[in-house]
């Protein structure tokens, strides 16, 4: 296990016992949690039911939602996702934080900061994110469906950039962010700024998940940006 991921560890288990003697933030409805993620994952067609075993590849399937414009697939996926955080109601909190994944074994440390995460990115897109998409869909979708394989890469580099460097996150966040934007500009054009800071904010999601001390910002201006 490397240290950065040791030392996350070690403070979600010591947060956890102290909070035992109090209301249990971590007191998930296991039961209610199934139900409502089965539904979830049934209701997406996804490959399993567990999507927590395997993060990443649960990122990519919901991802592919995203390529598919707002009738075909985007505008059926947020009524989706807003109906397993209404399924689950005040247990949301319980059950779709680090914690509970990571200490209860349905995950690796860095598997729960991943599965969580994309759970973040779904805010953002059916949320803040969400006009911005359905304004510029075609450019968007696109993005998804053409540039999957530097997206892939993107995603590539930040992990790897984590990997055992305490000190990293803040860098690799950055680096991912830019990396979106990178994408998204070149497909849009850099002059559509607000689809340029989608795709920063989208990324950046996914960093302050687990690194929620960076103080990156996206703004509306595209900058020099490094590609992969």
């Amino acid at each position: 296990m490397s240290r950065i991921i040791l030392a996350a560890f070690i403070v979600i288990v010591a947060y956890a016992s102290s909070a035992s003697a109090q209301n249990d933030p971590f007191a998930c409805n296991t039961t209610l949690f199934d139900q409502c993620m089965t539904t979830f994952s049934t209701s997406l067609n996804l490959t399993s039911s567990r999507p927590y075993d395997n993060p990443q590849q649960f990122r990519y399937q919901i991802e592919q939602y995203y390529q598919r414009g707002s009738f075909n697939g985007f505008f059926s996926f947020c009524r989706i996702f807003r109906a397993f955080k209404t399924c689950l109601g005040p247990e949301y909190i319980n059950c779709m934080n680090v914690a509970h994944f990571a200490v209860n074994g349905k995950a690796s440390l860095q598997g729960a900061y991943d599965f969580v995460s994309v759970f973040s990115q779904q805010h953002f897109t059916c949320g803040a994110g969400f006009d911005i998409y359905v304004r510029n869909e075609d450019c968007i979708s696109s993005t998804w469906a053409n540039h999957r394989f530097h997206i892939a890469q993107c995603y590539q580099a930040y992990y790897q950039l984590i990997d055992g460097q305490s000190q990293a996150g803040c860098t690799a966040g950055r680096i991912l962010s830019e990396c979106f934007e990178s994408e998204f500009a070149e497909n849009c054009s850099s002059a559509r700024t607000d689809v340029v800071w989608w795709g920063c904010e989208y990324g950046r999601t996914l960093m302050i998940t687990q690194f929620p001390q960076c103080d990156r910002m996206c703004t509306s201006k595209q900058k020099n940006i490094l590609k992969f």
